[in-house]
């Protein structure tokens, strides 16, 4: 008689018969309790690698808000968050190509404006005149989202692209973040670094906000004041990139607040302007009436 095949009795396939069941242990087999130690393990390295970066990530976030914070701290903390307005008197320079194209005496009046509530989107919290010259008669006036340039013939308004960029550059400046963008939704700030510039060791902190526009600045480790910003924006017309960098030097106290008197502004690694204060003065209660067209200004019609 002859038997069944044991395959059949313990429900093989039909492809598994005659073959004798592996031994746990055997040759190129692996226990149950070693395979599941062995993907555990492997699951375990995976949930590792990936959750590196992020805890790099956060770990760098942090040290980029302590940072700026000792920043905000070292330029007045308060005192520099409550200034209301600022006067600064001094020599300014304009380059192209690395040559002098022009040299005055220039006053800048700055004001300050109280964020509204609820917040406006594209506000701007800074107005500001620059008056050339002893007299005054020339200058620039940057106010309510637009800008103008003055002359004795009258105001012209600046052009639109002109303006975009003024704008772009404020809201990337390192003290107009510290006064009014800390707390908006979305800025992140990254640690990103330590190196040296102009022989001073510094550390570089990349801010980004809710509408990714970045920018880096290198803190003297000395002090945590800026010392130079940059950053890359994109000509509108050529859709070639332009790199921006602001470098500030010569730190003085007024009122309880730290402000660079040496401003030098590089586009591209060219000196296009810098001024020297000889003078800063803040909290003066400058006039509104600065900070608008004098009566009887002709508007001119914008340049095309």
């Amino acid at each position: 008689m002859r038997g069944t095949p044991l395959s059949r009795c313990v429900g093989a396939r039909d492809g598994d018969r005659g073959r004798r069941p592996a031994r746990p242990g055997a040759a190129g087999q692996a226990f149950p309790r070693d395979l599941a130690m062995r993907r555990s393990l492997t699951a375990a390295a995976l949930v590792a690698a990936l959750a590196a970066p992020a805890a790099a990530q956060v770990i760098s976030a942090e040290k980029g808000k302590k940072l700026i914070e000792q920043c905000l701290a070292a330029l007045g903390g308060t005192a520099f968050l409550k200034m209301r307005d600022r006067v600064q008197f001094g020599r300014a320079y304009q380059f192209s190509r690395e040559r002098l194209r022009g040299l005055a005496v220039m006053t800048v009046f700055t004001k300050y404006d109280f964020p509204p509530s609820p917040p406006i989107p594209g506000w701007i919290g800074v107005r500001e005149r620059r008056e050339v010259g002893r007299d005054g008669d020339y200058g620039f006036l940057f106010a309510d989202g637009k800008g103008y340039e003055i002359t004795f013939r009258g105001a012209r308004p600046l052009p639109a692209d002109y303006m975009q960029q003024y704008h772009d550059r404020l809201r990337r400046d390192i003290f107009y973040v510290l006064k009014y963008r800390m707390e908006e939704p979305g800025m992140v700030f990254e640690s990103v670094g330590s190196e040296i510039i102009d022989n001073q060791p510094v550390d570089a902190v990349r801010v980004t906000d809710g509408d990714n526009r970045s920018f880096t600045v290198h803190l003297l480790q000395s002090s945590r004041l800026p010392l130079r910003q940059q950053y890359v924006r994109r000509d509108p017309k050529t859709r070639e990139t332009i790199r921006e960098e602001a470098n500030y030097t010569k730190y003085r106290n007024f009122g309880g607040v730290q402000l660079p008197l040496n401003v030098l502004q590089v586009r591209d690694d060219e000196k296009i302007f810098e001024m020297f204060s000889e003078t800063i003065e803040i909290n003066k209660g400058v006039d509104e009436s600065v900070f608008s067209l004098k009566k009887g200004t002709k508007v001119l019609p914008e340049d095309k």
